[in-house]
Parts: structure tokens; C-alpha cells; sequence
């Protein structure tokens, strides 16, 4: 897991709390959420691989490899407990760090997001995103993906 820490917002004192953000978007998205809950928590909240200001260093864009190193950054300031709410893929995320980091997890929280295996139709479908943002840049993306949803 060699490389850069992620970009990431600490902010607040007390028990952890680590917000992760869905597809396409980045941990500004927690910015209401963080300012609110850092009164009573320590928040974190970094940019997954490949999303805000946190690059792709490697060509594995694997769940598992986004919940390494999300647990680099809790290494980082030596956090042994927390609890993680995930938004969609950060629900993924959630679910892939429990699984190999179970001790290190109070609670975990899911948001448009399941537990269930994808379906087959789904996994092409992220695919051919995914080979879209390769091919055409991110910029191309969002306005098809935006543009799709209104």
C-alpha cells in the first residue's frame, strides 16, 4: 500500500467518525455533515482514490484497495476505533473495510448503498463508465452523467 495519504478534512475532538462520499463526487460533500458533527466527533472525511484531490496511483481501483488506504489515513493519526458511514460507493468502501479491518470498526452506516452483489447488468454498466472516463476525461463524463439524471 506504498504511496501518498490521502486527501482528507480532520476536524472536531472525541470518539471517530469517517464519512466516505459516492461515485463521482468527493468529501466536500460531507461539508454540513462534518461541520455539525465535529462538536461531538472527530470527523474525517478524505477523497476516495481517483476522486477530489486524492489521485489513482495504481491501476487497481479495487474496493479493497480504497478501504487500504482510507485505513492509511487512520494509521496515520493512529486511529484504532472508529465508526464509518458510507454513501454509496463509500457504502462499498465501508463494507470492504470491515472485512479486513473489523477491530478497528465501532459501527458502520450505509446510505444508497447495499450489501447485496451487484448484478451482472450493473457491473457493465460501471465498466463502460469506467472505460468512458478512460477514453473521453471526467469533464466528458459529467455532462453525460448529469445531464442523464435531470
Amino acid at each position: 500500500m506504498p504511496g501518498a495519504l490521502l486527501n482528507h478534512s480532520s476536524t472536531g475532538n472525541g470518539p471517530v467518525v469517517v464519512l466516505l462520499h459516492g461515485f463521482c463526487e468527493n468529501n466536500q460533500i460531507w461539508k454540513f455533515f462534518e461541520q455539525e458533527l465535529s462538536k461531538n466527533y472527530w470527523v474525517i472525511c478524505p477523497d476516495l482514490p481517483g476522486f477530489g484531490l486524492s489521485r489513482l496511483e495504481t491501476e487497481d481501483s479495487s474496493i479493497e484497495y480504497m478501504a487500504d488506504k482510507v485505513y492509511e489515513v487512520l494509521d496515520h493519526y493512529g486511529i484504532r476505533s472508529c465508526t464509518m458511514i458510507g454513501h454509496s460507493l463509500g457504502g462499498y468502501v465501508t463494507l470492504a473495510f470491515a472485512e479486513r479491518y473489523v477491530d478497528v470498526l465501532e459501527g458502520i452506516g450505509m446510505f444508497h448503498s447495499t450489501a447485496y452483489a451487484d448484478s451482472e447488468e450493473r457491473r457493465d454498466a460501471r465498466d463502460r463508465s469506467y472505460a468512458f472516463i478512460e477514453e473521453m476525461g471526467v469533464s466528458s463524463f459529467f455532462e453525460l452523467f448529469f445531464s442523464s439524471l435531470f
